[in-house]
C-alpha cells in the first residue's frame, strides 16, 4: 500500500510540472530581453561549426598600358590614373611598353586580359596593330579606353580620352589675332606657319582650329604669308626627332633667304609653331640666320607643349641658372597651348570608374573621332593658354 500511494503522488507532481509548463508556454513574452543566459536546451545537439572560408570580395582591376617611361609626359599621365583608381578602391596594373616596343605592349595587355582587368587604358605604342588582342578583350567583356591616341580598326574600342585640338589651334589664332590687334587696324602683317608629322590626326584637328581664327584675315590681306605655303601639305612635317628639328630649321633658313626676312628687310611678325622644340630651334635661326635681336621686334612666337617646365622657369627664377642666350631665346616665346597631362589622367580614371560602377560614363563629343570602324565617344580635354605672365594664375 505504501508503494501504490508514493506511485500516486509521484505521477501527480509529475501532472502538476507539466501544467505548469503548458502555461507558461501561453504567457506573454516580455519586450525586455533577460539578463540571464538561457539554458541550452536538453539533449540540445551541438552546432557543427562552419570551417569553410568567409566569401572575399574581389577588388576590381584596372589595366593600364602606357607606350614608354622615356618621356614625362607618359609617366605624370600613368601616375595620375594610378593615383586616383587607387584611391576609388581599385587594383592598377600598370606597365610601360619598353622603349615603344610594340610586340611587349601587346604580350602586356594579353596578360592584362588574362589577369582579370575589368577595364583597359591604352596609350597604344601603333594605333594600327592591336586589333587582335582586342578583339579578346571584346570576348570577355573588357571595357577598353583609347587614351590620346586613337587606336583604329577595332570594334573593341568603347571611349576615346583625348585633348581638344581643334580649341588648342583656336586658342593660338586668338593670340596672334590679338596680339597684332588685327580688328582694330588696318595694318597688314607677315606670318609663317610650321605644323608637325601630318600623319598624326591630331595636327588636322590643330590646323582646322588655327585656320577658323586666321583665314579671314588672310583672305581680307590683313594678315599675309609672303611664302605662299598655307595648305597643311606645304606647312606641316615631322619634327619629333633631331632629324625633323633639323629640316624645320633648314625650312625656316630658306624662308629667310627666299622672302629676305630680317629686321631691316621684310619683317617676320608671326610665327606659328605645334611643339616646343621647334619653336625653340625657330627662335635660333631667326636670331642666327635673320638677325632678329630678343625684345619688342622679335617675331610672335607661339606653339604648344604638354609640360608646364618652361614656364615653371619663367615664374620661379630658374632660368636665371641658364646661360644668357638660352634666356633670351625663352624669352622670344610668347604663348603656348598647354595639354596638362594631370587633365587627361583624371578624366580617363573618372571614365574607368565610371564603367566599373555601371554609370553613365561622361562624354562630350560623339561626331569627331572614327577609329575607321564607327564614330567612338569621346571626352575632350580643354588645353590651358599659357605664358609667362599667367603662370601663377593656373598653378598658385
Amino acid at each position: 500500500m505504501r508503494k501504490i500511494i508514493s506511485l500516486s503522488l509521484a505521477l501527480l507532481f509529475l501532472f502538476t510540472m507539466l501544467v505548469g509548463c503548458s502555461n507558461m508556454r501561453e504567457l506573454p513574452i516580455s519586450e525586455e530581453p533577460s539578463t540571464q543566459p538561457s539554458p541550452a536546451p536538453p539533449f540540445a545537439a551541438s552546432p557543427i561549426p562552419d570551417e569553410s572560408p568567409p566569401p572575399v570580395e574581389s577588388t576590381p582591376k584596372v589595366g593600364v598600358s602606357m607606350p614608354t617611361m622615356a618621356f614625362q609626359y607618359w609617366n605624370q599621365i600613368a601616375e595620375g590614373i594610378e593615383l586616383v583608381l587607387e584611391e576609388c578602391g581599385y587594383e592598377v596594373d600598370l606597365q610601360f611598353g619598353g622603349e615603344s616596343e610594340v610586340p611587349l605592349q601587346i604580350a602586356q595587355i594579353q596578360r592584362m586580359i588574362d589577369g582579370g582587368c575589368e577595364v583597359l587604358i591604352i596609350a597604344a605604342i601603333d594605333v594600327e596593330t592591336l586589333t587582335e588582342v582586342f578583339g579578346e578583350a571584346k570576348d570577355r567583356g573588357i571595357a577598353v579606353i583609347s587614351l590620346d591616341r586613337l587606336i583604329m580598326d577595332s570594334d573593341a574600342v568603347n571611349y576615346y580620352v583625348t585633348f581638344d585640338y581643334y580649341a588648342a589651334g583656336v586658342l593660338q589664332g586668338e593670340y596672334i589675332r590679338d596680339a597684332l590687334d588685327l580688328d582694330n587696324t588696318e595694318d597688314s602683317f607677315n606670318i609663317e606657319l610650321f605644323f608637325g608629322d601630318p600623319d598624326a590626326s591630331s595636327i588636322y584637328h590643330i590646323y582646322n582650329g588655327a585656320m577658323s581664327v586666321l583665314d579671314p584675315y588672310l583672305d581680307s590681306g590683313r594678315l599675309m604669308i609672303p611664302s605662299g605655303q598655307r595648305d597643311m601639305i606645304s606647312v606641316s612635317a615631322p619634327w619629333q626627332d633631331a632629324q625633323g628639328i633639323q629640316n624645320a630649321q633648314g625650312r625656316m633658313e630658306d624662308l629667310i633667304s627666299s622672302q629676305r626676312y630680317s629686321p631691316r628687310g621684310t619683317k617676320l611678325h608671326a610665327v606659328f609653331c605645334t611643339d616646343f622644340w621647334l619653336s625653340y630651334q625657330i627662335a635660333s635661326t631667326l636670331r642666327d640666320a635673320a638677325g632678329y635681336t630678343p625684345g619688342l621686334d622679335f617675331p610672335i612666337i607661339v606653339y604648344m607643349d604638354n609640360n608646364d617646365y618652361y614656364y615653371r622657369m619663367y615664374s620661379s627664377g630658374y632660368y636665371a641658372d641658364l646661360d644668357p642666350d638660352t634666356t633670351a631665346l625663352l624669352s622670344t616665346l610668347s604663348m603656348s597651348v598647354l595639354f596638362n597631362p594631370n587633365t587627361l589622367a583624371s578624366q580617363a580614371a573618372v571614365m574607368a570608374d565610371a564603367i566599373i560602377k555601371g554609370e553613365e560614363v561622361p562624354v562630350n563629343d560623339i561626331t569627331t573621332y572614327d577609329n575607321r570602324n564607327g564614330l567612338i565617344p569621346s571626352f575632350l580635354c580643354m588645353p590651358e593658354r599659357m605664358s609667362k605672365y599667367n603662370y601663377w594664375e593656373h598653378y598658385y
